[in-house]
């Protein structure tokens, strides 16, 4: 269709019509100018295309390039995860249970309670005025004493704390300590270790217990068994409470 048969198209219209103030050949000048842009507007949509195709094939590479940094995960929200969501530390990292004043009050009363150490052999030992009960110190539950028996005085100390996988061993308590012996002997299904030293200058003897329980405590005693000298020339050691197998073992000492 030429401009001819537009302006006849046109005219049969509007002849019949009055006249409308409308200018045709201003009306076919803008739709010139109309299909001009519209071809314009679409080449150039074309070629937009075209622009972000290459780009978009140049940049590609760098996307699965091996050295392109990983992506951070995105940044937590004010929503909490479930604990259930992250995995449980292996166990060479777990820690033990919180100690607690209270659980060592407990302790105190197994011990006292088990028969093998009275509360009337007891006392506080030097410094201290408190009676002897088990403490909280560090990592560990820790009981001191003077001992009073028939024939002289000695010092007791009892630690109570989570094995942490060592076991008793002859070998290295012997080499820290210097025990001239040592022994290892079942003990209610449990290995008791017992090392012993004497000191004939000072009528001195030392005797080490220990034993891993089968829930895991390590329970360790020591008593340093000092006997008063009644002669000039000393006396030979005798036991003195308390029974440090029975302590041990049978007392019912517990890290948790």
């Amino acid at each position: 269709m030429n401009d001819d048969d537009v302006k006849h198209l046109l005219g049969r219209a509007f002849g019949e019509e009055p006249p409308l103030g409308i200018d045709r050949d201003e009306v076919l000048r803008d739709g010139r100018k109309r299909l001009r842009r519209r071809r314009l507007f679409a080449s150039g949509g074309v070629v937009a295309a075209v622009v972000v195709v290459a780009i978009g094939a140049a940049t590609l590479p760098n996307l699965v390039d091996d050295s392109t940094p990983e992506r951070m995960p995105p940044a937590a929200t004010g929503t909490s995860l479930p604990e259930s969501s992250f995995p449980p530390p292996p166990p060479s990292i777990r820690t033990q249970a919180p100690l607690t004043p209270d659980w060592a009050a407990k302790l105190t009363s197994k011990l006292y309670g088990s028969g093998y150490l009275p509360e009337s052999a007891v006392q506080p030992v030097a410094g201290e005025v408190e009676f002897p009960k088990f403490q909280v110190v560090e990592d560990k539950y820790v009981y001191r004493a003077k001992i009073i028996g028939p024939s002289g005085e000695g010092v007791l100390k009892i630690t109570v704390e989570s094995s942490r996988g060592i076991k008793p061993d002859c070998a290295s308590i012997t080499r820290q300590h210097q025990y001239s012996s040592c022994e290892i002997h079942p003990k209610d299904g449990v290995d008791l270790l017992v090392a012993r030293e004497r000191w004939s200058d000072r009528a001195e003897v030392i005797t080490y217990a220990q034993a891993v329980l089968n829930d895991g405590t390590l329970v360790t005693a020591k008593v340093s068994n000092v006997v008063i000298p009644s002669t000039s020339n000393g006396t030979t050691p005798t036991p003195l409470l308390p029974v440090l197998d029975g302590i041990v073992v049978k007392s019912g000492l517990s890290v948790r």
